[in-house]
């Protein structure tokens, strides 16, 4: 399967890339229903980082916060049409110290390796939660501020 890649090449200049999706992995396709652009997003855009730095990362297709649809999972554990948080790091490796969104191995997406802006990311389904369990849970924690407040 061919997947649109929308990635920043340079500074203000996004273009489309072309990136097989290996359809044996067991990986889930999903199609981004919203996206959130960040400051760190709009710095890799308005080439507000370091030139040396954006050297190192670009081409890379911004956007690590999203909610997306299921399209296609073959597990079986979500189903077509499911909307999931993708969790935007990937760890390669455990430490019993340090979390996995810190550690130096881990790939953050839109911080060196492609983040969502594409027309069908993929994950392992161990990297993605749905969607209203983690806003109501979000809701029940503000709730809960606003209460002790």
């Amino acid at each position: 399967m061919i997947n649109e890649v929308y990635q920043l090449i340079a500074p203000k200049l996004i273009d489309t890339a072309y990136k097989e999706i290996d359809l044996s992995k067991n990986e889930v396709i999903l199609r981004p229903v919203k996206m959130s652009i960040c400051k760190a997003d709009q710095r890799y855009y308005q080439g507000l980082r370091q030139l040396n730095i954006l050297m190192k990362k670009l081409p890379m297709a911004l956007i690590h916060e999203c909610v997306a649809e299921v399209i296609y999972d073959p597990s079986g554990e979500f189903s077509v049409g499911d909307m999931l948080i993708p969790i935007p790091n990937t760890p390669t490796e455990k430490d019993p110290v340090i979390a996995e969104n810190y550690l130096r191995s881990s790939h953050f997406c839109s911080s060196g390796y492609d983040g969502f802006a594409s027309r069908s990311p993929c994950k392992g389904a161990r990297r993605l939660r749905y969607a209203r369990s983690v806003i109501l849970r979000a809701c029940e924690r503000q709730r809960a501020v606003h209460i002790a407040l």
